[in-house]
């Protein structure tokens, strides 16, 4: 019987996560820049779908605490 061989972790396998997350931070940085090119009237949009979203949530905490 041959003693089971362990694999030995390779001195690159601990640098890929490091270069994920190096990616992610990078792509996090680059991505909210690209939403502050909105125009006044998107923005406007966006916060009255906002508003509408916090209704409804509110609507329904309302409906949830009267059932209790």
């Amino acid at each position: 019987m041959r003693p089971s061989r362990r694999r030995r972790q390779s001195a690159r396998s601990p640098a890929l996560p490091a270069w994920a997350a190096g990616c992610l931070l990078a792509l996090s940085l680059v991505v909210p820049a690209a939403p502050a090119q909105n125009t006044p009237r998107d923005a406007e949009k966006k916060l009255q779908q906002l508003r509408g979203e916090l209704k409804d949530v509110a609507q329904e905490r309302q409906r949830l605490q009267g059932e209790r």
